[in-house]
């Protein structure tokens, strides 16, 4: 089984059982705790936030333009983007996800979602879109599949197109040595799965992921993007929630995550 197909059974079985909590991880809202309300303003204050910052950089995307929601899960930020462009489009890996997203957002005429489970976004068109968002998203991915996307989205961003996403750079030597540990507990975890002790559990496999700035960037140039701006964010903080802020400081624990902004300025 390869990387992507583990990925894509593990966020189908979050989908099934609770995709709401599957995106904003809060422990007390666990269990069918988040109400459909409280999910999706989460989603618009995030959105709110980073258009804010895109017009401070007077780099504001045109509303007329599509916009693409990678990994989308359930919606939230497909719905909150649906408010300032004309048509959004959410992609995600787990067709559990995508069924729950076309069922809480049946209300969006402009919303659509897709099913995408490889590595290249082949059902979606070369310079189709306008603005390309992704959050909390490719930390659970494998480095060598965030590359490929970032090169994707550079195909898929029109002239001008503004793509924001967030990326782990590193983590502290004292979380490098708890993961460490961690790893080794989730490892005995499956084993005495596969010994029938226990019934497996995904919601153990969210595995977090780094990319250093430099080689991000280094993508992005080859994809005929310019990096117009990197801000470390509080986005792997574990009560996040879509409640987006910008650190003038890395935390002293934990991952490092940023925030990056490309314009598209030619064919990659």
């Amino acid at each position: 089984m390869t990387m992507l197909e583990s990925l894509k059974q593990d966020w189908e079985w979050l989908g099934e059982n609770d995709p709401l909590w599957a995106v904003c991880t809060d422990p007390s809202r666990g269990k069918g705790r988040w109400t459909e309300q409280e999910f999706f303003a989460t989603g618009e204050a995030e959105v709110n936030t980073v258009l804010e910052l895109l017009r401070s950089l007077r780099c504001a995307p045109n509303a007329g333009h599509n916009a693409l929601d990678f990994g989308c899960g359930p919606g939230r930020l497909t719905r909150a983007l649906s408010k300032h462009f004309a048509n959004c489009y959410g992609v995600d890996i787990s067709s559990s996800m995508v069924d729950a997203a076309k069922r809480l957002n049946h209300d969006r005429a402009n919303c659509r979602f897709v099913v995408n489970s490889t590595e290249k976004l082949i059902d979606l068109s070369c310079h189709s879109y306008g603005f390309i968002y992704s959050s909390i998203v490719l930390q659970h991915v494998r480095p060598r599949y965030v590359i490929s996307y970032l090169q994707e989205f550079g195909r898929l961003l029109m002239n001008g197109g503004i793509l924001v996403f967030q990326m782990p750079s590193h983590r502290n030597a004292f979380m490098g040595r708890l993961r460490s540990a961690l790893q080794l507990k989730f490892r005995m975890r499956r084993l005495r799965e596969a010994m029938g002790q226990i019934d497996p559990d995904p919601r153990t496999k969210m595995e977090m992921n780094c990319l250093r700035e430099e080689r991000i960037c280094r993508v992005l140039n080859s994809a005929g993007c310019d990096v117009v701006d990197v801000r470390l964010t509080n986005s792997c903080d574990p009560s996040f929630n879509g409640n987006l802020r910008y650190l003038d400081a890395e935390p002293i624990s934990g991952y490092v995550s940023k925030q990056y902004v490309a314009v598209k300025i030619a064919d990659g």
